[in-house]
């Protein structure tokens, strides 16, 4: 039987959620192949982070990640799970070459917001992202916040601590400021959610922003449309599944890292996935560590 290989990437764990949303879906599906799903973590090292690179370093470490993807997978398909690398990618050779097939998050993200809003919409996102100004550049009922470079290893170890309210209330504590500098009304908002880590608590977003009494008409989460982004690409390999009888693909699901996780993080990460994704959660747990991934 024919196999096909997906790879997801993110330089966190907020992305595992999109792919352990995808692995449950995809298991319903008619298919005339497997599917290897590996989640391929593109941090360097704990102290090496992109949030404290330089725009070359990002370019030049994400190069080395995406050619070490193809020589190690070759994949089919590569869902970028992460806005910051998405941001990083459409600079770097492997872009320009058209090397990979690839389904990014920052390009769900700009269709989402390609129509007007009624409402206001804060952007909350990483630095990387908010400085690309790829969301925001032409939007007038739009402000942009960059949330703290440390937001979402605190989402990872320590979701529920006081830490992680106090930077959701400087995020929200500065969106009010933009708003009344650029004289708009704020009563009701809605929120764009631009790091895959932020759905994790976006009950906590809810609550940090009635603090300055914003009303959150909706939150805008890409982490959703990209999964079913990929789903439709997989779909389109199927042909006209002829005499499949109902087959549904089996299913390999792996976590690679060059970079060692943190205790709490693989704990938090992995309970949050049990939920909906026991295969997922697994793979996590057991994830294997190569130190010369790339």
């Amino acid at each position: 039987m024919n196999k096909k290989t997906v790879l997801f990437t993110d330089s966190g764990l907020g992305g595992l959620t999109i792919m352990a949303d995808f692995v449950e879906r995809v298991k319903k599906e008619t298919l005339p192949f497997d599917l290897d799903i590996v989640f391929y973590n593109a941090q360097k090292s704990q102290s090496e982070g992109y949030k404290v690179m330089t725009p070359e370093e990002q370019v030049e470490t994400f190069e080395k990640v995406l050619v070490s993807m193809k020589e190690r997978y070759n994949p089919d398909l590569l869902a970028i799970a992460c806005n910051s690398l998405s941001v990083v990618y459409f600079k770097t050779p492997t872009y320009k070459n058209g090397d990979l097939n690839v389904l990014d998050i920052v390009e769900v993200g700009k269709d989402l917001l390609s129509k007007e809003f009624e409402v206001p919409v804060i952007e909350i996102a990483m630095p990387t992202t908010v400085k690309s100004k790829l969301y925001s550049s032409d939007k007038r009922n739009m402000v942009s916040v960059a949330s703290d470079i440390m937001l979402p290893n605190a989402i990872e170890n320590h979701p529920d601590s006081d830490v992680t309210d106090n930077m959701l209330t400087e995020i929200f504590e500065k969106a009010a400021s933009k708003m009344t500098d650029n004289s708009i009304n704020h009563k009701e908002v809605k929120l764009f959610l631009g790091c895959t880590h932020f759905p994790i608590i976006k009950d906590k977003f809810v609550v940090n922003a009635k603090k300055f009494n914003f009303q959150i008409d909706e939150i805008i989460n890409p982490n959703a449309v990209l999964c079913e982004d990929v789903l439709k690409q997989i779909r389109s390999w199927g042909g006209e599944l002829k005499n499949m009888n109902n087959r549904k693909p089996d299913i390999i699901v792996k976590v690679i890292s060059r970079t060692r996780f943190r205790d709490n993080e693989v704990i938090n990460i992995a309970k949050l996935l049990d939920g909906f994704s026991p295969q997922t959660a697994a793979a996590l747990r057991g994830y294997e560590l190569i130190p010369d991934l790339f």
